[in-house]
């Protein structure tokens, strides 16, 4: 593999491993932060539609007392039974206020003027929980913790929950004496939930709490909330969250139970955004890649293969005349320099080792003509292999053909007269420990 191929491998693995990791930080880091993100903003949409609901009563239970405050309640109160019908509320005031009834009780809790009125027929119906005879001091509208405050909330009926306001009327003429009370009820019909919850940006329905119809689910939820004292809760599956919550009745007792849809939304469009800047992030990581390719080829690949194919080329053609002579002034410019510099070394050394062996070569020649002129036989002892070189004409004077004489020293310490030879052998000895100099 090439160091090009090499290098370009490297960077390629870089700029994968890179788009890698911010794929998988997004992906286990960010995205699982944003399911309880989704899941708070759930509830807290949830939680929106209850004070809305609570935001109703009080608006109703101000209108309930802007008018126990107002001269025509209060004269109809002070009349007792005997007030005229037309002083009370009509049918046409009940419509137009959005009111489905209004009572004023005197303080025995008997009815002086009230009507429940049908908006679909717009005739008076009568209903249990609001009798239109005398009401008993323990009904939940009369029962007040404290004297003369306003008792208001959700209040169940048998035609469903109806948000209920109950303000005590007082006598400006009589030192603000409670002379009776005014109750006034909304039905929470499928239009006034739709008026408080097209707000949220989630799919909402509503249950009365006590709806024996109710699917099993939400029956053990009201069960969870109402043994639990919870505020609200949660299922979540793959593709939403549903988030209930009960609203209590002015006893303390679930009224409403209210679920919410959420669709997850923002984590498909957080995925969606995810794919996407996956893409350019990959489209980004390649147009990177590319350019440091090409600048890698530019300012470092090119110049090394130029370095490279002039080497081999040299090393084939044993042509060392030619030269970089390579304008650059990095690493790579001071190496074919460098590397130019050491081929002019090396011809030169070249040069004159020709010449040295060319003059050793003719000085050969010449010894070889001298010797042979001379007719003297020769020997040459080399001491570190222990073998001597005998010349044919050294063979020849001793009546030897040139392949009966071998290279070893007994070759011609064995042909020494036996009386000399001891004394040639001590003073061979005494020159090779460098104690003589002949």
């Amino acid at each position: 593999m090439s160091l090009r191929v090499k290098v370009e491998l490297v960077l390629f693995l870089v700029v994968a491993l890179v788009v890698g990791l911010s794929y998988g930080i997004q992906r286990l880091m960010v995205l699982p932060g944003l399911n309880p993100l989704e899941e708070k903003v759930a509830q807290e949409d949830m939680m929106g539609s209850v004070e809305a609901i609570q935001a109703h009563v009080a608006s109703l239970n101000a209108f309930c007392l802007d008018r126990a405050a107002g001269a025509d309640t209060i004269k109809v109160a002070r009349a007792g039974r005997s007030a005229a019908s037309s002083d009370g509320f009509t049918l046409s005031d009940l419509i137009n206020d959005g009111l489905d009834a209004s009572y004023i009780l005197d303080t025995l809790g008997r009815v002086i003027d009230g009507k429940f009125i049908d908006k679909i027929t717009k005739t008076e119906i009568e209903i249990a929980e609001f009798s239109s005879g005398a009401w008993e001091s323990s009904h939940p509208l009369l029962k007040r913790r404290t004297p003369g405050f306003a008792i208001r909330g959700m209040y169940m009926t048998e035609v469903g929950p109806a948000l209920v306001a109950s303000n005590p009327i007082r006598d400006p003429a009589a030192n603000s004496e409670i002379i009776g009370t005014l109750v006034l009820v909304r039905r929470f019909d499928d239009r006034l939930a739709a008026s408080i919850f097209e707000r949220t940006s989630f799919s909402f329905r509503v249950w009365p709490a006590n709806d024996p119809t109710l699917p099993a689910e939400e029956l053990q939820v009201v069960n969870d909330i109402r043994s639990g004292g919870l505020s609200h809760v949660t299922h979540a599956s793959e593709d939403r969250f549903r988030v209930y919550a009960v609203y209590p009745d002015i006893q303390g007792q679930p009224a409403l139970l209210l679920r919410s849809d959420v669709y997850r939304g923002v984590l498909a469009k957080a995925y969606d955004a995810l794919q996407t800047g996956l893409l350019v992030q990959v489209g980004i990581g390649l147009g990177a890649l590319v350019v440091l390719v090409v600048l890698f080829r530019i300012s470092v690949m090119d110049s090394l293969t130029t370095l490279t194919n002039h080497m081999v080329k040299m090393g084939k053609s044993n042509d060392l005349s030619a030269r970089l002579n390579m304008d650059r002034s990095d690493e790579i410019g001071t190496l074919a320099t460098e590397f130019d510099r050491m081929v002019v070394a090396l011809e030169e050394d070249i040069n004159q080792r020709e010449k040295t062996e060319e003059a050793l070569r003719e000085s050969e020649e010449r010894y070889a003509l001298a010797v042979k002129g001379a007719n003297d036989g020769l020997w040459d002892w080399d001491l570190e292999s222990d073998e001597i070189y005998y010349s044919n004409r050294w063979k020849s004077i001793l009546g030897f053909e040139d392949d009966e004489i071998g290279q070893t020293p007994q070759e011609w310490l064995d042909r020494i007269h036996p009386e000399d030879r001891e004394n040639v052998v001590a003073a061979i000895d005494v020159h090779v420990k460098g104690q003589s100099s002949h």
